[in-house]
């Protein structure tokens, strides 16, 4: 028999999701939005996906006029399904969302990439990248 705790942790879970799904939509259903996008949901985040990185600024706009303010931090890169991802989560409150930014890795903006960090292709059969940078040491080498 499985225990009813069980079942109540993942009813809780659920509802806690369910309540960041709600808060999102009551704050971003309405705005206007005038570039490329995608709206889903990632664990317990709904995550505004853009597609080109001069969109960054007005996607953080819109955050900040749906969610009252929105200051955020560049959290993650990685690839998937042969696009390369970057995240911005907010920093400081309780916002269910953040922005996230897909492209092809060729197409991926330098200004993200640093002085000595780039995306590196770690898997020849399967095409799949990893993003590295350079230690102190290789820099100065």
């Amino acid at each position: 028999m499985i225990a009813t705790s069980e079942w109540d942790r993942i009813e809780r879970k659920a509802e806690a999701k369910l309540a960041g799904i709600r808060k999102c939509r009551a704050a971003l259903e309405d705005k206007q939005v005038d570039f490329r996008h995608d709206l889903s949901e990632v664990l317990d985040r709904m995550c505004l996906k853009i597609f080109d990185i001069d969109d960054l600024p007005k996607a953080r706009s819109i955050m900040r006029e749906a969610f009252g303010h929105w200051n955020d931090r560049l959290t993650q890169r990685w690839f998937s399904c042969g696009t390369a991802l970057t995240s911005w989560e907010p920093i400081a409150g309780d916002t269910p969302a953040e922005i996230w930014l897909s492209c092809p890795v060729e197409d991926y903006p330098e200004e993200l990439k640093g002085e000595h960090c780039d995306w590196e292709q770690i898997t020849e059969k399967h095409t799949g990248y990893a993003f590295v940078c350079k230690t102190r040491e290789e820099v100065t080498a």
